[in-house]
């Protein structure tokens, strides 16, 4: 990746944090949450960490003090100056951390500055060097705030952006999942499905583009040509089915891609189904008899 999409998808990354931050802090009721940052301690002191919480019409920030904070994380003076200059208070009898308490309408400002002391205080480089104690977890509710660039750390997180997009995509609130937890799409002719692989960093849109092939070796053949074709897609033989997969790597998940190749591939498998079920004597997926596809290997 160059420097240039580097520092962009950092800045997407921070973008979607945001965002969840935001979506947390309006979804916050009397609950409270905690988000700490990744540190080496001596197991003296804690690592930082910001720490909200609701109360009635008031909402309650603080930054980790002196006080509790490992050695080798104290807060120096240009650290101290900075987060006063974000607006937050200094500790004292009462308030052994950084704090500040505003009203609840006032949820923006104490989103910048939750944000100011993440970045510009305490360093932290990427979202993905913070650990995120939410009860009310806005992951999901982010995903489907349309998410361009993410950095999913689970299998989870991956489906829920994917979810997402396909449903933006299509137009639609949401999209459904199979049993096997696919999401199958019907493009014109051509129907795909949207897998998320258990590697937990792969998307793969496949289909099933004919099926009751008369046979395998002349299949073949026209799967090897396609191939050459569609440098993109593999096809591939199974079971007298042709069948066709584009494998996508998702660190960092890039929604444009998937967008793109969702689109190639309702182009370029209809534009070749007619042609391929006249040179395999086969059927399309949809006229096939009924029955469930067995699609394990796709």
């Amino acid at each position: 990746m160059s420097e240039s999409r580097f520092d962009n998808a950092v800045q997407a990354a921070w973008g979607n944090f945001e965002t969840r931050l935001s979506v947390s802090l309006e979804a916050l009721g009397d609950g409270s949450m905690v988000i700490d940052v990744e540190a080496e301690t001596s197991g003296e002191g804690s690592a930082p960490y910001i720490q909200v919480a609701g109360d009635g019409c008031l909402v309650r920030g603080e930054v980790s003090g002196n006080r509790f904070l490992d050695r080798a994380c104290r807060l120096d003076a240009v650290q101290r100056r900075g987060l006063v200059a974000l607006g937050w208070k200094r500790p004292d009898d009462q308030h052994p951390n950084w704090w500040v308490e505003l009203e609840r309408d006032r949820l923006e400002v104490l989103q910048t500055m939750v944000l100011g002391a993440l970045r510009q205080v305490l360093g932290v480089m990427h979202p993905k060097f913070l650990g995120w104690d939410d009860p009310g977890d806005a992951r999901q509710t982010v995903a489907a705030a349309k998410c361009e660039v993410g950095f999913p750390t689970t299998g989870e997180e991956l489906r829920a952006m994917v979810r997402a997009t396909v449903a933006d995509h299509l137009g639609t609130s949401e999209v459904t999942t199979d049993a096997d937890g696919d999401i199958p799409i019907r493009a014109r002719k051509i129907p795909l499905w949207v897998r998320v692989l258990d590697d937990g960093a792969t998307v793969r849109i496949f289909s099933h583009v004919v099926v009751s092939v008369l046979s395998t070796r002349q299949a073949r053949i026209e799967a090897d040509i396609l191939n050459r074709r569609h440098r993109q897609l593999k096809f591939m033989v199974q079971d007298r089915r042709v069948v066709a997969a584009i494998d996508l790597p998702m660190a960092p998940f890039v929604a444009r891609h998937l967008r793109d190749m969702l689109d190639y591939a309702d182009t370029a498998l209809n534009d070749v189904a007619d042609d391929l079920v006249l040179r395999t004597s086969g059927r399309l997926f949809f006229t096939s008899r009924p029955g469930r596809p067995d699609r394990r290997t796709a």
